[in-house]
């Protein structure tokens, strides 16, 4: 990164770990309350804003496809279970990873904002 830069890819970071976090919330609600389809398109519209602020960081990728294939894998589950309250184990073992994988995109994320003096 160009040190002329930094500012700018610390501003997109900030919003980043700010979407993230708002996802992260909407995401907790949709996996453990009753299905909002409200909710559920809030959650898909901070993921598309995250999408955006992600490409700006190249070193990002990885985590961040992770992140999409968690989220896939969990909403395709949460999709055929809509209208059932029965949770299975494959929900159990999909809900964590995605977590994880939140959890990881905020680690490098972190990363990319300013050293403090």
């Amino acid at each position: 990164m160009f040190p002329s830069h930094q500012h700018e890819i610390g501003a997109i970071a900030f919003q980043l770990l700010a979407s993230l976090d708002e996802y992260e919330v909407g995401m907790d609600q949709l996996v453990h309350e009753a299905w909002d389809g409200a909710l559920y398109q809030s959650t898909t519209d901070c993921f598309d804003r995250m999408r955006n602020y992600a490409g700006a960081m190249p070193r990002l990728s990885a985590a961040w496809i992770e992140l999409l294939i968690r989220r896939f894998e969990l909403m395709a589950h949460l999709w055929e279970r809509m209208g059932s309250s029965e949770r299975t184990d494959r929900f159990a073992e999909l809900s964590p990873n995605h977590i994880d994988a939140i959890r990881g995109l905020r680690t490098q994320v972190l990363r990319y904002l300013p050293k403090s003096s």
